[in-house]
């Protein structure tokens, strides 16, 4: 049994980025480009801070005393803790803990001077809480606690999320009820306030693209410029958070419907979450289209406008889940796996289409039964290198040698199975099963699949009859691309029907592609027939 993520010795540093006013050269774990970075490819953020840059440590358990924001020029001060360990990882990437009690990151010189009323706030992050805490992850002020200008979001308190643009005591709060499984669990977050992207409402909240809360009242125009940016605390250490924070974006601007689902796939893509959209690239194509197959959607890719080089996905969502690496089994971070993409934009995003249970199948080589679930695959840019797929090794237990069954449609009947590596990987301390592969460009569909035994035959009889000496067997249930014996298996027929059968044992049996079944003793029993005596009868007058 291979094993790995036994230790986490991850001492290498991104290494700074160098631009001018000429062809900037950077190297990001591979990422070569000549681009502007902003997440999403969305530009003008105030804030962007995330926790695989900029935190001045890679090392599990650091301090993080300061949090610079990309591109480089702004840092938040005060503390917090890096990890990168596999409890904490957000899709193998790393995050920077706030322990809810002293825990926070300060910057005073983010907001501009321009008086504002609209605003796009991103946060991607797992909160630790409960429902009776009462936090704060992000505050911003113009005075002690003043509700009248401020930027604010309760993450949660007391089982709402609260969301603060100007005045929150006069239109400038909306809200939404956590449920219980907003709690312990990766999620992307999006505030958001203004007239451009959804013009009915003026104030949104989304919970993974969808939205959650809505309202519509105006917002009086202010300025926080001087003010404190507050990262995991409210005013004076007051209501301080306990959570993961994986990245966190604010624009001081309300972003269109495209450029937030450009950041939110971005981010999607990053922490393996489902998002109900197409997800789409930093210049706005369509990299996955969910129709059909928008459950459980992760991804690897690379963007340089959005610095992202997701090397290795799953997504976060409960259940068995696909996972997918580049260079071979997947490694203890993202930034561990040495493989790379070639080129800018290129995508390999997955998701399935959440249909429960399995199905016979006969017509598929060492597989009789497959999964009802089918996963489609976009290779968008025509990645070539062979990715390798794992699955988790319980989820195909059953089956006595588990394969993956490819098709260009979607369907069993144009599918071919593929034997899986059986020699499990560990993954966090879960079993996997693998399959290496290049993914044909463009769109591609799989599953799973195996044998299992085939139940005996149970068949009806026609026994023979004084004017018929033969009997027949039918066996019960046939399936297309069955064959059928009644001979222990000596020859097999299409047809389930045989006739002309003189009494005696015949031993039924069904095979498919996994092989036949035990025998089922079938008798034809010979007709009991009278035969009237000869003679003469006379009858006297």
């Amino acid at each position: 049994m291979k094993q790995i993520f036994t230790t986490f010795q991850i001492g290498k540093r991104l290494k700074k980025i160098v631009m001018g006013c000429q062809v900037a050269a950077y190297l990001l774990a591979g990422i070569t480009t000549t681009q502007a970075q902003s997440p999403g490819g969305v530009t003008g953020a105030m804030v962007w801070l995330k926790a695989n840059s900029g935190t001045g440590t890679t090392t599990n358990g650091d301090a993080v005393t300061s949090w610079t924001s990309q591109p480089g020029t702004k840092s938040f001060t005060g503390t917090a803790t890096y990890y990168t360990d596999e409890v904490n990882l957000a899709n193998w990437n790393p995050v920077v803990r706030f322990n809810g009690t002293t825990d926070v990151l300060i910057n005073s010189t983010v907001f501009g001077a321009d008086a504002v009323n609209s605003n796009s706030t991103f946060i991607a992050a797992k909160i630790l809480g409960t429902s009776t805490s009462l936090t704060s992850v992000i505050w911003g002020s113009s005075d002690v606690n003043d509700s009248f200008n401020r930027l604010n979001v309760h993450f949660p308190n007391g089982g709402t999320i609260y969301y603060d643009m100007g005045n929150a005591v006069a239109g400038g709060r909306i809200a939404t009820p956590m449920a219980a499984a907003d709690y312990n669990s990766n999620n992307i977050w999006t505030f958001r306030t203004g007239t451009v992207a959804v013009p009915a409402f003026n104030h949104q909240i989304f919970r993974n693209g969808l939205s959650a809360a809505a309202g519509n009242s105006a917002i009086g125009a202010y300025s926080l410029e001087g003010k404190e940016l507050r990262i995991g605390s409210s005013v004076a250490g007051s209501q301080p958070w306990y959570g993961n924070l994986f990245e966190t974006i604010v624009y001081e601007k309300d972003l269109t419907t495209l450029e937030r689902q450009q950041v939110e796939t971005y981010l999607a893509v990053k922490y393996g979450k489902t998002l109900p959209f197409d997800y789409v690239a930093s210049d706005g194509s369509t990299v996955y289209s969910v129709a059909g197959y928008g459950s459980n959607i992760a991804g690897i890719g690379r963007d340089d406008t959005s610095l992202l080089l997701q090397k290795q996905s799953q997504s976060s969502n409960p259940g068995d889940q696909v996972l997918m690496s580049l260079n071979g089994a997947p490694q203890a971070t993202n930034a561990a796996n040495a493989g790379g993409i070639g080129l800018d934009r290129r995508y390999i995003i997955w998701g399935d289409n959440n249909l429960p249970g399995t199905s016979y199948a006969s017509n598929l080589t060492s597989v009789n039964d497959l999964f009802n679930k089918w996963w489609k695959v976009e290779n968008v840019g025509s990645i070539a290198q062979a990715v390798t797929l794992l699955f988790p090794a319980n989820a195909v237990s059953a089956y006595t040698a588990p394969r993956i069954v490819r098709s260009a449609t979607g369907s069993a009947t144009t599918a071919v199975t593929y034997p899986m590596v059986l020699t499990p990987i560990t993954v966090n301390g879960v079993d996997y099963f693998s399959y290496a592969t290049a993914w044909a460009p463009g769109s591609s569909y799989f599953t799973f699949g195996g044998c299992l035994p085939i139940d005996a035959p149970e068949a009806t009889i026609i026994q023979p009859t004084c004017s018929l000496a033969t009997g027949t067997i039918t066996i019960n249930n046939p399936i297309s691309g069955q064959t059928y014996s009644f001979d222990n298996g000596a020859t097999y027929q299409a047809s389930n029907i045989k006739s002309g059968l003189i009494p005696g044992i015949y031993q039924v049996m069904v095979k498919d592609g996994c092989g036949a079944s035990v025998a089922t003793p079938v008798t034809i029993e010979a007709a009991d027939c009278c035969t009237p005596a000869a003679g003469t009868i006379t009858l006297n007058p």
